[in-house]
């Protein structure tokens, strides 16, 4: 079992002064939760914006070498995604649209995509990032959070982008998390 003595999570060991109260991760590993076991301090928004942990993900994603050209596609499809109001059809994507975005957070030479290795990029953050409707051919971001992620990320590449994109609410919560 999981104890926030003998390894506390992340979320455990930021708090300045733990005490009793476990952090999420410690009870929902706990047998026989209860709401009394949660640290109110964590609120709504500990469920409702990306943690650190995940931005980390996406910025290595973002600032990996330019000789890992999987790496830069996966991040440039997840920004594409946030641009193209949260999805795209995987037989419809704008593969000018995809390099320019590379060309954006990436110091490389342009190179030329094909339909093929993006597709193989998009299938296998399928689950991860991003998930896809069998049906409609068509993926969107798997969490919403994820969504918020790539949007904090890529504002340090292109803020004009983002916040053409961003929903209201969003940026006020934002605002509220940074008065805190």
């Amino acid at each position: 079992m999981f104890s926030n003595v003998s390894s506390p999570c992340a979320n455990h060991r930021k708090r300045p002064n733990p005490g009793n109260v476990q952090s999420i991760c410690c009870v929902a590993a706990a047998p026989g939760i209860a709401s009394i076991n949660l640290d109110p301090s964590l609120g709504i928004n500990f469920f409702k914006h990306p943690d650190q942990s995940l931005i980390d993900e996406i910025n290595s994603l973002r600032d990996c070498t330019d000789i890992n050209l999987e790496m830069n596609i996966s991040y440039a499809l997840l920004v594409y995604t946030l641009l193209n109001t949260s999805s795209f059809d995987v037989n419809r994507i704008d593969i000018s649209k995809l390099e320019t975005i590379i060309e954006s957070f990436c110091n490389s030479q342009r190179r030329r995509l094909f339909d093929s290795k993006v597709k193989k990029i998009a299938e296998q953050i399928d689950g991860r990032f991003l998930k896809q409707d069998t049906q409609t051919m068509v993926y969107h971001f798997k969490h919403p959070m994820i969504n918020e992620a790539i949007a904090i990320s890529y504002f340090e590449v292109n803020p004009s982008a983002v916040i053409s994109v961003l929903n209201f609410d969003f940026i006020i919560d934002l605002i509220r998390l940074e008065l805190r």
